[in-house]
């Protein structure tokens, strides 16, 4: 008992001492002292590139997304919602990160190293729980086409857009003030994250709610509404078959067929961009994500940084998936840049006010 007791005050006056005291961290704490210079260095290019991509990209993307009007859908503000977690992401806790490399340690208090993995993994939460609603909402477009007006309004849209954010914060409210595990710095890792308290800690809660059920209800849905599509196509072209028999070379079944068929070549190429998303963020999260929950020895240095850099990486990648996968939202980024083009051209263009005047100097 007085083994633990003086574990415990020695313990917490450390942590004091050192989140207080930057020399503490750089010189007594060892903090990342066995990661080589050449690897951090490689980490600090990378998290400012992603920085350099995300934050312009992720804010183009809500800003081109808002004022394209033919884009207002429930999949659009789904997709701006993903884009604000992750300009969250790349303007408060990238900037952090390569400090923490620069340093060795962590020099921001102990506020910041509460707040900067509550923000991070809430935004990882938000991110995933976004491409299940958007997975969701493909799947009734496609499945239960007579609820989706029902489902999809202004008020139950902002309605699902508030609970996810409401969710994945509030989740990690207990962990913020203490209650089940707390946020601290890991000297382990080099960074501040979730620790457990008295053995316990909501990591393989948290792994299984907002990681591992999303997963496996997106590939559910995504397999689904292949199926459906597989389905209809072979519906339709045995249709197609038989009108071309009764009625050959009518003018208005073809423009109907036409147009049907781009609708669900559109269709389907948003679900194949929704589904690169959804890869790509479980191929960045999930080696670091099995590592956290399961993992009993520490990691080794070069396989921890790569982890983290894969983590780092999911929030600048999504506007890149954008241009290449989707012409609709090519033509939005397109309509921003030529849309603040013509302003700039039409004030320049201007003739001064009569009332003015030039002055030689």
């Amino acid at each position: 008992m007085e083994d633990d007791k003086y574990w415990s005050e020695d313990y917490y006056y450390y942590q004091f001492s050192y989140f207080t005291s930057p020399a503490s961290i750089l010189h007594e704490a060892n903090l990342l002292n066995d990661y080589p210079s050449a690897l951090l260095n490689f980490a600090v290019f990378c998290c400012v590139l992603f920085i350099t991509i995300g934050v312009p990209g992720n804010l183009l993307t809500i800003c081109a997304l808002t004022k394209a009007k033919k884009l207002h859908n429930a999949t659009t503000a789904f997709i701006i919602n993903l884009s604000i977690a992750d300009l969250l992401f790349c303007g408060f806790n990238l900037p952090l990160i390569v400090s923490t490399f620069l340093h060795r340690g962590w020099v921001h208090g102990e506020l910041l190293c509460q707040l900067s993995p509550f923000f991070r993994y809430s935004n990882v939460a938000v991110s995933l729980f976004t491409v299940l609603a958007i997975t969701i909402n493909r799947y009734v477009m496609i499945a239960h086409q007579q609820l989706y007006p029902r489902f999809y309004q202004f008020r139950s849209l902002t309605a699902m857009i508030a609970a996810i954010w409401i969710f994945s914060f509030g989740t990690l409210v207990p962990t913020l003030l203490g209650v089940w595990g707390r946020f601290g710095f890991d000297p382990k890792v080099g960074t501040c994250s979730i620790l457990p308290v008295n053995n316990q800690s909501p990591k393989a809660f948290l792994f299984i709610v907002a990681f591992g059920l999303p997963c496996v209800v997106i590939t559910i849905c995504y397999l689904r509404i292949f199926w459906i599509v597989k389905r209809t196509q072979k519906a339709a072209r045995k249709l197609q078959r038989l009108r071309t028999r009764i009625t050959p070379g009518h003018s208005g079944t073809l423009q109907i067929d036409a147009h049907n068929e781009k609708r669900e070549a559109r269709d389907l190429r948003l679900i194949k961009m929704i589904l690169v998303i959804f890869f790509s963020f479980v191929a960045c999260y999930l080696p670091v994500t099995l590592v956290k929950v399961f993992g009993k020895e520490e990691t080794l240095p070069v396989t921890n940084i790569c982890g983290y850099i894969l983590i780092f990486m999911s929030a600048c990648i999504n506007p890149i998936i954008y241009v290449l996968m989707s012409t609709e939202y090519r033509k939005a980024y397109r309509n921003l840049f030529m849309c603040q083009s013509y302003r700039e051209q039409t004030r320049l263009a201007q003739p001064p006010s009569s009332g003015s005047h030039t002055s030689k100097l």
